[in-house]
């Protein structure tokens, strides 16, 4: 895993990984929480692209937005930076 990250931050390139972690079962009309990673060199490329990533996931999802995004970051010293952006989403 360290091999696949070491490789991605030299070439420069970015990734984003997107997850779906569900509410509780209680939760009404079937709202989950939304969340997608980004991983590049800098924290504000890597921002960018885990908000984009939440944008196409709650597009392609037909989930309509709920509330503010949160959004995590955290250095990997000379590996970048690796944020992640969530926000509850409703159909």
């Amino acid at each position: 895993m360290l091999n696949i990250l070491r490789s991605l931050t030299i070439a420069g390139l970015g990734t984003t990984a997107a997850l779906v972690f569900m509410d509780t079962p209680a939760a009404a009309a079937k709202c989950q929480t939304i969340g997608s990673g980004g991983l590049a060199m800098t924290e504000a490329i890597a921002r960018q692209m885990a908000t984009d990533g939440l944008k196409n996931l709650l597009a392609s999802s037909g989930m309509t937005p709920r509330g503010k995004v949160s959004m995590t970051c955290s250095s990997l010293g000379l590996f970048g930076t690796d944020c992640n952006a969530r926000q509850k989403a409703c159909k």
